[in-house]
């Protein structure tokens, strides 16, 4: 049977409000920003640490041990400026740690299809703002302000070390970021593929993605279309996705960049970390957080003994076996 050409993209939105339960759970309703919506040309360089949430940032980002992260955060940025500049849409987030399933699923572009894959760690990814920029009237978003708004957050504690764009997005801003020390800069394309949006459907599949409630999000999440004949995911006429394709681009991101969770050991059982709201709800965070870091402790001896074996058969202790060095690699990259 034929595929249809159109179609709801996210038909189960159950798995939206989950991400926004999960997250409402672990840091209540606040979010990073203040506010969903702003139009920065009321604010000037010297103000826009307002638009930050700074009880957010002392209780949930500083006091990240508690909330169980346990590597210290590195966030991760996209901007989805668009063409004309009308509306801008900014997400942070960050990797929380990694799946523990036995089989995960993989998006192929080329065959426009899907992988059963086993033995892939796949990122939780965590996302701690979304707001949306809006232009002043009979004007275009001020971009430079965009950028004073990035180098606040990272003023402020807000450890950003990767920010991403569309390729039609502004160079000027790219490079004046890639110039502050630590943040590195790339292109990740929403529209051109529809692979980004692919490792966001799965996410939202699988549950590992958490972000706070925001309305015009969660509608335009909603409304997203597949449109399969110009092989892209769309929003109906008159609508906007512009918040979706900066969560969109975090999350494809975090994914595809390994770095940005390389150093996450610990392998988090998804039921576990749903279970973990009621220990949440009865302020027994200490034994959601004990319990992650006796399964830190359990996969560093995992891997102290496996470098034990692989040294008394006489291969290097990082290398693999020989039934496990055959096989398919997926390569993925940054579009």
């Amino acid at each position: 049977m034929p595929r249809a050409k159109r179609h709801v993209f996210i038909s189960n939105r159950q798995d939206i409000f989950d991400a926004e339960e999960m997250f409402r759970s672990m840091a209540g309703e606040r979010q990073l920003f203040l506010q969903d919506e702003a139009d920065l040309k009321y604010y000037d360089d010297a103000e826009l640490f307002e638009l930050l949430n700074f009880e957010y940032i002392s209780d949930v980002i500083k006091n990240w041990k508690q909330h169980g992260f346990l590597v210290e955060p590195q966030f991760a940025v996209h901007i989805d400026a668009g063409l004309t500049q009308d509306k801008c849409g900014i997400a942070v987030g960050r990797v929380m740690g990694l799946s523990a399933k036995s089989e995960l699923r993989s998006y192929i572009h080329k065959t426009d299809d899907w992988r059963t894959v086993r033995g892939l760690k796949a990122p939780i990814i965590f996302m701690d703002g979304v707001i949306r920029i809006m232009p002043p009237p009979n004007d275009e978003i001020d971009l430079e302000k965009v950028q004073g708004l990035i180098f606040t957050m990272r003023n402020h504690g807000i450890n950003i070390k990767w920010l991403s764009m569309d390729k039609f997005a502004s160079p000027q801003l790219l490079q004046n970021v890639r110039k502050h020390k630590g943040i590195r800069t790339s292109y990740v394309s929403i529209d051109r593929t529809i692979e980004p949006y692919m490792d966001l459907k799965l996410s939202y599949r699988e549950g590992r993605i958490i972000h706070p409630y925001h309305a015009t999000l969660r509608h335009e999440l909603n409304e997203l279309i597949l449109d399969r004949e110009k092989g892209k995911v769309d929003h109906p006429d008159g609508g906007s996705k512009d918040i979706a394709d900066a969560i969109c681009g975090v999350a494809h991101l975090l994914t595809k960049l390994k770095e940005t969770y390389a150093k996450s050991t610990v392998e988090i059982e998804l039921d576990k970390l749903k279970a973990a709201e009621d220990l949440i709800k009865e302020d027994k965070s200490e034994d959601w957080v004990k319990a992650l870091r006796s399964e830190e402790e359990k996969n560093r001896k995992h891997r102290a003994v496996t470098k034990h074996d692989r040294r008394r058969e006489g291969r290097p202790a990082g290398s693999r076996s020989p039934r496990s060095s055959r096989g398919h690699r997926l390569r993925t990259r940054v579009v």
